[in-house]
Order: structure tokens, then C-alpha cells, then sequence
């Protein structure tokens, strides 16, 4: 196997939906009480563009002899960790705990920073120094696997 790639996309439609709504409701109600909008409809392209946004968003995961990269695309670059920069990966099942919440992206003590858009299973990688990481995945049988034939013996610990 030379790498392990998952793209993981926004599927939770009814969160969209309810942010568009939200956000036309909100115009609508500024545009019956004579609040001043802007020439251009705002009511209409502001919830377009965070739609667009949301329908856009991606994890995007590689494992591969180089180490671990990840994105969470369109809201920031691509992120490397190598294999020499990693203390332990594990793949684990995910179980909820409290945290500091946020939609795709949340932060605990056990899991540290949290990537995750789907899945009941993740890969928790804790570097030699700094923060844990998290990324959840749909395809945990496939991530041990490569995992095992592309990490370094020393540092793999999978479990699932």
C-alpha cells in the first residue's frame, strides 16, 4: 500500500438548512422593520454563500511513509505531521465526551483537537510535543491496515 486517503464531506444537510433559514429570517426581519440594507439583495446571497460554504467542507486525510497529512479544506492549508514528529497513533473507537464544541472541529482532554466530520472510529495521533489530534474516520479496518504496513513499527499502537 503506498498511502491511505480519506475525504470526508459535509453530510449533515439539516444543519445548512437551518443556518439558511436562520439567516433569511433574520434579512427578512430586517427589511420589515426598515433597517437599511445595502443596494445588492443581502437577504439572498449571504445565506447562498454560507451554504456554498458548508456544502463545501471537507476533511481530506493521508496517511503515507512520509507521515500524516490533513486539511480541513476550504478554511485552511494542508497540515503535516512525519512519522519522526510522532510519539504513538492509535485507531480507536469515538466516544462523545464533554468538550468545547464546535460543528467539525472540537477540543478535549483525552482526544485533544478533534477533526471530525463522520465515523465512529478515529486515528488519535500524540506527537512528541504539543497537542493530541483526532481524525475521525468511516474506515477504520482500512486506516489499521495501512497504518501497520506504512508507519514506522516503533510508534503503532492500532486497536479498533
Amino acid at each position: 500500500m503506498l498511502e491511505f486517503t480519506e475525504v470526508q464531506g459535509f453530510k449533515r444537510w439539516w444543519i445548512a438548512l437551518v443556518v439558511t433559514l436562520g439567516l433569511v429570517v433574520l434579512f427578512l426581519v430586517q427589511e420589515v422593520t426598515d433597517f437599511p440594507l445595502s443596494i445588492v439583495p443581502a437577504h439572498l446571497i449571504v445565506p447562498s454563500l454560507v451554504t456554498i460554504l458548508l456544502k463545501s467542507l471537507r476533511l481530506e486525510v493521508i496517511v503515507d511513509h512520509e507521515g500524516i497529512s490533513y486539511r480541513m479544506f476550504p478554511l485552511g492549508k494542508q497540515m503535516k505531521r512525519s512519522w519522526d514528529e510522532i510519539r504513538d497513533v492509535k485507531v480507536i473507537p469515538y466516544v462523545r465526551k464533554p468538550s468545547k464544541q464546535g460543528l467539525f472541529f472540537k477540543i478535549n482532554e483525552e482526544y485533544g483537537i478533534i477533526f471530525r466530520m463522520g465515523g465512529t472510529h478515529g486515528m488519535l495521533v500524540t506527537p512528541k510535543t504539543g497537542r493530541k489530534m483526532f481524525f475521525g474516520t468511516q474506515r477504520p479496518g482500512e486506516l489499521k491496515t495501512a497504518l501497520e504496513e506504512l508507519a514506522p513499527k516503533n510508534i503503532v499502537t492500532t486497536t479498533v
